[in-house]
């Protein structure tokens, strides 16, 4: 803005402010420029140490004087419904102070001190920190707690190996031992085909392979255990679990019969299980002309209650019957 203003509207000339010498705008009370009161004298100089008659009011880049951090209102309350307090929060390395006007530390009236927003009793742990539970150490309960899961754990694996083992290498038994009526009903085929080309039956009832014990291993079949069974067309391979016999007897017309037997002890024990089938010889009508003689197991052979060696007629001939007991192992 300019300091030369215009004349007033009847021509006088306005004479300067008297504070700072800057002309004066016609009708106004006040300086434009330092807001001297036009028409006072001009102030005195000031004294070279004397303050200044007007001084600076306080700025918003100035520091505010050091005073001790407040906490923020709690939570749901306005600001400055509370008296300051002189405190830091809990966990920044200063302890919670109560609030002012409540000396010694005592709540104000009708306010308990643990209702102090962010100040924790005299003495007591932070309302921030976690308490420990009550009762023992939680580590050691997780400790037993696991302990006690894998004892009972093994204790259900041992029932279970218990239950499954034995049955499992039943089973194993079992498998074994279903080649000695499937060799059986064959040789029985092959007895059969060899008399009906008019052959007699090939007997031996010492059994075969000769001079070997059924066990648990598979039994050898030499040259002339093989040579026996030549003339049969029946081909029991290199070894098996079973020795195999036949007996027979004949009429004084020729008609033949036999029994067929097997036998094995897979587990050892002594103790063999048996399969037999019984050939008789019959008429063209379908009567018995000669029974079977009885099946050439050996002593050691297990029969289940009720079953014997004896040819019984109530089975069809060339069935395979088994007369061990299914537990003979």
């Amino acid at each position: 803005m300019s300091d030369v203003l215009p004349a007033a509207p009847d021509g006088t000339e306005q004479p300067p402010c008297p504070g700072c010498g800057a002309p004066a705008i016609a009708g106004s009370a006040f300086c434009h420029r330092c807001g001297h009161p036009l028409g006072a004298a001009a102030p005195p100089p000031p004294a070279p140490d004397a303050a200044p008659a007007f001084p600076p009011g306080p700025s918003v880049f100035d520091a505010p004087p050091a005073a001790a951090p407040t906490a923020p209102p709690a939570f749901g309350q306005r600001a400055g419904s509370e008296p300051p307090r002189g405190t830091t929060l809990p966990g920044w390395g200063a302890p919670a102070q109560p609030p002012p006007g409540a000396p010694g530390g005592a709540a104000p009236a009708g306010r308990p001190q643990s209702a102090w927003p962010y100040a924790a009793p005299p003495g007591g742990p932070s309302p921030y920190h976690a308490q420990p539970r009550a009762g023992g150490s939680s580590v050691a309960t997780v400790v037993l707690a696991v302990l006690g899961a894998g004892l009972v754990g093994l204790a259900l694996l041992g029932i279970l190996a218990a239950i499954a083992i034995p049955n499992f290498l039943r089973y194993q038994l079992r498998a074994k031992a279903s080649e000695v009526p499937a060799l059986l009903k064959a040789l029985d085929q092959a007895e059969v085909a060899r008399r009906q080309a008019g052959e007699s039956y090939v007997v031996f009832a010492d059994g075969l392979p000769a001079g070997q014990e059924a066990g648990t291993a598979k039994l050898a079949w030499t040259g002339g255990d093989l040579e026996v069974v030549s003339g049969l067309g029946w081909k029991p391979g290199a070894a098996t679990y079973a020795r195999y016999a036949v007996d027979g007897q004949e009429d004084d017309g020729g008609n033949q019969a036999i029994s067929l037997c097997g036998e094995t002890d897979l587990d050892g024990d002594g103790a063999l299980a048996a399969w037999v089938i019984f050939r008789p010889a019959l008429a063209r009508d379908g009567s018995m002309v000669v029974p079977p003689p009885p099946a050439p197991c050996s002593a050691a052979a297990a029969l289940r209650p009720g079953s014997s060696l004896e040819f019984d007629a109530s089975v069809a001939p060339g069935t395979p019957v088994r007369l061990s007991p299914e537990n003979v192992f």
